[in-house]
């Protein structure tokens, strides 16, 4: 039974989102769709002096009408990796090269920085998912169900799953009706920032560990 995964690319996301990657067999990035201010595409947590603190890297403007695979950072964005890294090099002491190179990739798309990102990052942890963009399947479905309804029969997966917040955005029973099946997993951190703070903390082993081991999953 193939499990697959379709989620948007975040900037060096939180850890759940690499639970979710461990946990299948396919992962999409869902990159057509519409690029929106208030999650975390380009944004995210370190921690400073104990304390949760923000970094973000800014885009052009009017990104907000385009899809995530059409959404540039700033011209100023190899300013802001400077600032990113300066930071880390201040409150972290480990792993910081592998960061940094992560950091560094040199590229002004959103989508394309973010998911070489993750996907190096799930290189590093051992991963052996395999990594898709629905943006170049072709799909001709419309709404929401719809469309992960076709990027799941395009794979020829049987059983689709999600971080937690999906349980609340969709109806389970749909995707039985077409023979899907669903679970959604759930990361026991509190309070959890950016994977970078993961790795720089956290020794490769360790780390692979709370991957695999601290979470949750409900049907």
């Amino acid at each position: 039974m193939s499990k697959i995964a379709i989620m948007q690319p975040y900037l060096f996301p939180y850890l759940g989102y690499f639970q979710l990657i461990n946990l299948v067999d396919i992962f999409v990035f869902y990159d057509d769709v519409k690029y929106t201010k208030s999650h975390w595409y380009n944004r995210n947590y370190i921690s400073e002096n104990g304390e949760r603190s923000l970094f973000t890297f800014p885009v052009l403007r009017n990104s907000t009408v385009d899809l995530i695979k059409d959404v540039f950072y700033s011209n100023k964005l190899f300013f802001y990796k400077n600032k990113l890294k300066k930071r880390l090099k201040f409150n972290y002491k480990n792993n910081l090269n592998v960061i940094c190179d992560l950091i560094d990739y040199n590229i002004n798309n959103l989508a394309d920085y973010n998911i070489n990102a993750i996907i190096n990052i799930s290189k590093y942890l051992n991963f052996t998912t395999l990594f898709f963009r629905s943006s170049e399947l072709s799909l001709t479905a419309v709404g929401r169900y719809e469309r992960i309804i076709e990027i799941c029969r395009y794979f020829n997966c049987n059983h689709y799953a999600n971080s937690i917040g999906g349980k609340n955005l969709y109806d389970k029973n749909k995707f039985y009706d077409y023979g899907l099946e669903t679970e959604f997993i759930d990361c026991k951190i509190d309070h959890p920032f950016s994977i970078i703070h993961e790795i720089m903390v956290f020794n490769t082993s360790d780390l692979i560990k709370r991957v695999s081991c601290e979470y949750e999953i409900f049907k």
